[in-house]
C-alpha cells in the first residue's frame, strides 16, 4: 500500500453463457430469463468471493507491516507495481521496499489498520478505496535518544489485478494524509484568516474519474468516456486558474487513465494469448 510509504515518509520529515437450445414444447414460460438470472447470481458471488479475498488480503498486509516483514507484506504486490504520493511523485516496488525498510529502523511498536469504503470489481482488476490508520511509537531522527508517539490518517484507492497466484497490488494513489497525533493536535496553529471552504470538490472529482476510466478503456462504454473527457476538461479549467490542487488531480487522473489503458491493453494481450484455439 502507498499509503504506509506516505505515512511514514511523513513520519521522517515532521515525526459460459448459458445458452438453452432445447427447444420445449407446450410451454408457455418464458425459459429466457433463466439463463440470464443464474448468470448474475454467478456473477454476484465471484464478486463476493474476489472482494472478500482482497478484504483478507489488506489484513494480512497489515499483520505483515506490523510485525515488520517485508518479504510477507510485498508478496501481495505485483513485480510492476506503482505508488503515487500526494506530490505526484512516482515510485516502483524496489523503492517503496526500500525506504519501508529504512524506516522500519527508526520505528518501535506499531499498529496498521485498513477499513475499506469500496470495492469495485472490474473484471480482472478491481478498484479498493479506504483509509489506513498508523500509529505507534518513533525514534526522532534528530535525537535518537527520544522516542515520540505517533498517529496517522491517509485516504487511498489501490488498484489490484487477478493473477494466477491471487489478488496482487499493482497501483496505489494516496489522496491525504493527516496527522491525528494528540501532541500534535494540541499544538498546531489555527488557521487565521476566511473560513470558507474552497467549493471545487477534488476529490469527488478524481473517484468519479478513476471510476469512469475503467468502463470507458475496459468495457468500452463511450458514454462513460465522454464523462471522463469533462472531469479532465474541468481540471484542466482549474488548473489555468492557477489552482495548484486542481493541476495536482489533474495530473493524478492522466497518469491513472493512462496506466489503466497501458494495463488493460496488457491483460487483452495475455487473455488473447491464453484462449483456447
Amino acid at each position: 500500500m502507498q499509503k504506509l510509504s506516505s505515512l511514514l515518509c511523513a513520519l521522517c520529515v515532521s515525526v459460459s453463457a448459458i445458452a438453452w437450445a432445447v427447444p420445449i414444447q407446450a410451454q408457455t414460460m418464458d425459459k429466457s430469463a433463466f439463463p440470464k438470472k443464474a448468470i448474475a447470481q454467478n456473477n454476484q458471488v465471484s464478486n463476493q468471493a474476489d472482494k472478500q479475498a482482497i478484504i483478507r488480503a489488506y489484513q494480512a498486509i497489515d499483520a505483515a507491516f506490523e510485525r515488520k516483514d517485508l518479504n510477507q507484506l510485498y508478496s501481495y504486490y505485483a513485480p510492476e507495481y506503482s505508488g503515487i504520493g500526494l506530490d505526484g511523485k512516482i515510485t516502483n516496488l524496489q523503492q517503496q521496499s526500500q525506504g519501508i525498510q529504512k524506516l522500519f529502523w527508526n520505528i518501535g511498536k506499531i499498529k496498521a489498520r485498513d477499513e475499506i469504503k469500496q470495492i469495485q470489481i472490474n473484471g480482472q482488476t478491481a478498484t479498493v478505496v479506504g483509509v489506513g490508520y498508523i500509529s505507534g511509537i518513533a525514534t526522532d531522527p534528530k535525537n535518537p535518544q527520544v522516542n515520540k508517539p505517533f498517529s496517522l490518517e491517509s485516504t487511498y484507492q489501490d488498484i489490484w489485478k487477478r493473477t494466477s497466484s491471487g489478488w496482487k497490488l499493482t497501483i496505489s494513489h494516496t489522496f491525504s494524509l493527516k496527522n491525528t497525533s494528540t501532541e500534535n493536535a494540541s499544538t498546531r496553529p489555527r488557521q487565521q484568516g476566511n473560513p470558507r471552504r474552497n467549493s471545487r470538490t477534488y476529490e469527488q472529482a478524481y473517484s468519479q474519474a478513476s471510476t469512469l476510466v475503467y468502463s470507458c478503456h475496459r468495457d468500452k462504454r463511450l458514454d462513460d468516456c465522454d464523462k471522463l473527457n469533462q472531469i479532465e476538461s474541468t481540471l484542466a479549467n482549474w488548473c489555468a486558474q492557477n489552482d495548484p490542487q486542481a493541476c495536482q488531480i489533474q495530473e493524478l487522473v492522466l497518469i491513472l487513465d493512462s496506466r489503466v489503458q497501458s494495463l488493460d491493453s496488457t491483460l487483452r494481450t495475455i487473455e488473447s494469448t491464453t484462449a483456447p484455439r
